[in-house]
């Protein structure tokens, strides 16, 4: 998940301005399994208990911390594409697997962002990297830009098992959108009756304004 906050920079933690300055700040909700340091015994204690003691390997531990100070462990074509296209990347995904003769390829859908922290939307850009086979390197096999989406990602396979991505837009209507990747080309996904209602909307409001 992620949450924006509020933090002020007083003036002495700056050099140019003498006046404090709220800014707001990207937060992600982490989730793990808390580890035990080395050399300490495994042994366990018997008695029930609800807390999560330090290094307790089998209770998940979660909490929010700053988005600035997490490093994406990004795969070399999503960070190279998001670096080529100065987009920040917010979450990356697997999809599936191309063949090749060298071993299978991952294929991959990154959502990113542009701009400083605090923005309303989780993402705003869309990019799917796919491997082409005969010229040995990965593409761009698409590119959605100009959202508001939502976190989270839920990836999953379509009715003839080709990989399918949805997320929730950032608006009144909290609208869901599907995208299926078929080989190397991605297709959004309308549910039945979607296209004539926007149609519709579209008429209202010209009739509206005439």
């Amino acid at each position: 998940g992620r949450g924006v906050a509020e933090w002020v920079q007083s003036a002495d933690e700056k050099d140019s301005s003498n006046d404090a300055e709220t800014k707001k700040e990207d937060w992600f909700l982490v989730r793990g399994i808390a580890s035990r340091p080395p050399g300490e015994s495994s042994a366990r204690v018997s008695v029930a208990t609800t807390n999560t003691e330090p290094g307790d390997q089998t209770v998940p531990i979660a909490g929010w911390v700053i988005a600035r100070f997490i490093e994406l462990d990004l795969p070399d074509p999503v960070r190279e594409g998001a670096s080529s296209a100065n987009i920040r990347p917010v979450a990356w995904f697997e999809l599936n697997r191309a063949p090749d003769p060298s071993g299978d390829k991952p294929q991959y859908l990154l959502a990113a962002t542009r701009g400083p922290e605090g923005q309303p939307c989780d993402f705003t850009a869309l990019r799917v990297y796919t491997w082409n086979a005969k010229r040995e390197r990965y593409e761009t096999a698409f590119i959605e830009k100009n959202l508001c989406g939502q976190l989270p990602i839920r990836t999953g396979k379509g009715p003839k098992d080709e990989p399918e991505f949805r997320f929730h837009i950032m608006d009144e209507g909290k609208e869901e959108r599907v995208y299926r990747l078929m080989q190397t080309v991605v297709r959004r996904i309308r549910e039945p009756g979607e296209t004539s209602r926007k149609r519709v909307a579209a008429k209202r409001s010209k009739t509206r304004s005439r």
